[in-house]
């Protein structure tokens, strides 16, 4: 299994996602307007983002590193590098 990927600034947390990272709060925001204009794969349903989280994850041409407040931890972002 390849290490984990983990980045800790001043202020954020960057880490591997993970389907236990996918919830009602997350889903909401990638259903945002502003979201939406630079996010290339949406879905209304809670399932299927848990299963799209699940299937890019778990590829490795893909990295999908989730952004999350250092103070709170709150998950605030992505970054996703794929093909």
């Amino acid at each position: 299994m390849a290490p984990q990927v983990q980045i800790t600034t001043q202020r954020f947390l960057l880490r591997e996602l993970t389907v236990a990272d996918v919830s009602e709060r997350y889903r909401a925001w990638l259903l945002e307007p502003e979201a939406r204009k630079n996010i290339s794969a949406v879905t209304d349903s809670l399932s299927e983002l848990t299963r799209y989280v699940a299937d890019h994850t778990q590829r490795a041409d893909v990295l999908f590193l989730g952004i999350f407040d250092l103070l709170s931890g709150l998950h605030i972002g992505n970054l996703k590098y794929e093909p």
